[in-house]
Parts: C-alpha cells; structure tokens; sequence
C-alpha cells in the first residue's frame, strides 16, 4: 500500500482540492525525501571510489614487494619503473646548471629555480618538493627522473635513471619505484635495498596518488628539444 501524504489531511473547499498547507506540508516530505535520496547516492558513491582506491593501493603494493625482490636477483621487474637514485645528480649540481639547460624543461624563471635547488641542497627534499618547484609540465615531468638528494652523478643525462643489465640491486642501494595501476593509481616510492629477504627494501618515502596516463615520455621529450 503506498504512502500518500495528501491523505492525511482535510481536504476542504469544494470539488476534493487539497488546503494550501496540505500542499505544503506534500512538498516538504518530497524534498526530504529527495535530498536523503541525494545523500544516500552520494555516500555509496564515495564508498566505490575509497574501495577502488584501497583495492589499487593493495595491488601496488604487491607489485612494489616483486619488483623489489626483482632487483635483488636482477630480474625483470615486469610493470614497475626503477631507477637508482645514485645515476641522478644531486640537487647542488641542478642548481649550477646553465639556465639554456633549465630552459629545455620548460622553465621560464631559471634564477629562481637555481635558487631553490640550492637552497634546497642544505636540507632533505623529496621527489615531490622537485616537482613542485617549478610550474613548468616537462621540469614536473622529468625532474625527478633526473635529479635526486641522493644523486651522485657528475653531469646530466637525459638517460640517468636508466638501469642497465648486470647491476644487480646491491645491500645500502637507494632505488626509486614507481607502479601504475590501469585507471591511473601511482604508488611512488623511494626504498633503501635491506638485503633481508622478508623485507628486502625499507620505505624512505612514499607517494600514493592518481594521475592521468599517456604521453610521451621525459627522454623522449627531452630528445626532441635537444635536436631541434
């Protein structure tokens, strides 16, 4: 039996029209009605989205655990991005590089940027305080790829994150990994290499966050402006 609001109340005047407060009253209860409709879809929305996000971050971190494994033996790391942090230059050499080079990545305001990486030497600074330091989409893109706090390179290349056969991940090694999920959930992060097989790379520092996929990559980028 359905419910309706007009029904419990008077009806008055003539030809069965509802008072101008029963009316009333009708819409109220509609618009309650509608507005916990509202919100009940909006909460089972927001539930999918955190259970996507939690279901993402899980297997992320699986694959973080064999790529890490990986590394260790020397093995394909299959999906998983992996750079050594030591084939990147330190934040001091970014700071002295000549601003036609800043320029390349985009970079508008290459004494500020200069400024800040070396002030930014004298203290820890994680891949995302790089990439926030300057607006431009290419320096976001590639900084990080490029420079680290623990680089040890003497000068830039476009390939310093690369890793070639044979470097098996050694005990102390400072590695960055970055996994992808299909839908866009990144799992960053930057390990130390234990040597212990249960726990074979300890966190320094972790990023979990969504990004668009697609596009070319930093070397290629990189490859064009620097032959063009």
């Amino acid at each position: 039996m359905r419910f309706n609001p007009v029904a419990c109340f008077p009806l008055r005047g003539r030809d069965g029209y509802a008072s101008v407060a029963a009316i009333t009253v009708s819409l109220g209860l509609a618009l309650v009605a509608a507005a916990l409709m509202a919100r009940s879809v909006a909460a089972l929305r927001g539930a999918s989205a955190e259970f996507e996000r939690v279901q993402a971050e899980y297997q992320l971190a699986g694959e973080h655990q064999r790529a890490a494994l990986a590394l260790i033996t020397d093995a394909s790391v299959g999906s998983v991005q992996a750079e050594p942090e030591a084939g990147k230059i330190d934040l001091a050499t970014a700071a002295a590089l000549p601003p036609s080079v800043l320029a390349r990545f985009g970079v508008a305001d290459t004494t500020r940027l200069s400024g800040w990486l070396q002030a930014a030497s004298l203290e820890p600074t994680s891949p995302a305080d790089i990439v926030d330091a300057d607006p431009a989409p290419l320096w976001k893109l590639c900084a990080p790829k490029l420079i680290s706090t623990f680089g040890q390179a003497s000068s830039l290349s476009a390939l310093a994150g690369a890793r070639r056969k044979g470097e098996g991940a050694r005990l102390g090694e400072v590695w960055r990994l970055s996994a992808r999920a299909s839908d866009g959930w990144t799992d960053e992060r930057i390990v130390r290499f234990t040597g212990e097989p249960r726990r074979p790379a300890a966190v320094i520092w972790r990023r979990f966050y969504r990004a668009g996929t697609g596009g070319e990559s930093c070397a290629e980028i990189l490859a064009q402006r620097m032959n063009g």
